[in-house]
């Protein structure tokens, strides 16, 4: 029986401390990795330099991973961060909750105006054509 490995596994700014068991095979460490991290094994791909070559093959061999060895993953993991706050769009707001919101200073924009706008506002605040 296989010693158990410590290993550093680093995925995007974070650092884990993984103990991994050789033995079990690359499915038991890309499961454990799922656990750790959230990344579904099918979007893993694991990179240890001194232990392989590449990214780990399904059928790769974890005997040459040493204590102390270094593991990059990358993948993005299955549950996507909850937004913080509900988005509330003006034209969905009543009147009452429109004149409570402050806005900037800016025209109307009337079906597809917006570049024109856009354009004119600029001009009017460019610093040499105020005092005109």
């Amino acid at each position: 029986m296989a010693a158990m490995v410590s290993a550093k596994l680093k995925w995007g700014k974070q650092a884990y401390e993984v103990s991994v068991d050789p033995a079990a095979g690359v499915a038991a460490l890309k499961l454990q990795l799922q656990a750790l991290t959230g990344v579904p094994v099918e979007r893993q791909k694991l990179s240890c330099p001194k232990a392989w070559k590449g990214n780990l093959a399904p059928d790769g061999d974890l005997s040459k991973l040493t204590n102390g060895a270094s593991m990059l993953l990358m993948g993005t993991a299955d549950v996507m961060a909850a937004q913080a706050q509900e988005v509330v769009f003006l034209e969905d707001m009543k009147a009452e909750e429109v004149t409570a919101v402050s806005l900037p200073a800016g025209f109307q924009n009337l079906g597809n105006t917006c570049y024109m706008n856009s354009t004119l506002q600029v001009g009017l605040n460019a610093q040499s054509s105020s005092p005109y």
